[in-house]
């Protein structure tokens, strides 16, 4: 069984990092059920959502439990996923690879509490703050935890629902979640222990060039499931 910082890769029919193919899987259930039903803030949400749908000429749910999506929404959805993907590919291998480098030395100068990391096994129990660095994307990813080595973990067996890809919807340059790349993606990882969790989580992502970052929200703890912080990133021509 293969492994990566120390940790055992579960066998998965995804593979171990991102590809076209492994990107999208379509799912017509919405992910955020039963909580729509149960939040009248979040249900008015999706009336909005549904009210501008309709004027793209589609229905996109299929009742008014809105739970499940139309035929003619995941259609139009996974099209869009996959010009994000491409968009993203795109806009990665545009990214300096030496400011890349510089941009993490320059992290670890000025945040010296982030050492690396060759086997999560130590961090097993230990919370505190992260940075996965997945080189061949020039990115960096920031995170918290209470259990640092279950997080990384849950970041790498994930699979980010069909409906959560884009932010928000229809948004082809939306930034690839960290629950999109698969394991061997990440290359590097630095670890910070505390038991400040969230305290100094958005010091962190701004501390990392935008263009290098890939979390897709602001630093803290997120209490709504359609958070408003999303973070954009710069058009390609």
């Amino acid at each position: 069984m293969q492994q990566h910082f120390g940790l055992k890769l579960r066998a998965s029919k995804y593979g171990y990092k991102l590809t076209r193919e492994n990107y999208v899987v379509v799912d017509n259930k919405n992910s955020f059920y039963p909580k729509v039903n149960l939040n009248p803030g979040l249900r008015k949400t999706y009336e909005q959502f549904r009210l501008n749908y309709k004027r793209l000429g589609f229905e996109p749910y299929t009742d008014d439990t809105y739970t499940v999506y139309t035929d003619e929404w995941c259609k139009w959805h996974y099209e869009n996923c996959m010009k994000n993907f491409d968009w993203n590919m795109k806009f990665f291998s545009s990214l300096d690879r030496e400011k890349f480098n510089a941009a993490i030395n320059e992290f670890l100068t000025r945040n010296q509490e982030f050492i690396p990391v060759l086997d999560l096994n130590i961090y097993r129990g230990v919370s505190g703050y992260y940075m996965m660095v997945l080189d061949d994307y020039c990115q960096i990813y920031i995170g918290t935890a209470k259990d640092i080595t279950k997080r990384i973990r849950t970041h790498w067996i994930n699979r980010k629902p069909f409906d959560r890809i884009l932010l928000p919807h229809g948004n082809i340059q939306s930034i690839i979640s960290i629950d999109s790349f698969r394991a061997l993606d990440t290359t590097r990882i630095y670890v910070a222990a505390s038991d400040n969790l969230y305290e100094n989580e958005d010091k962190y992502i701004c501390d990392i060039p935008g263009e290098f970052c890939s979390n897709r929200f602001s630093g803290g703890l997120i209490t709504t499931p359609l958070p408003s912080n999303v973070k954009t990133r710069h058009v390609i021509d």
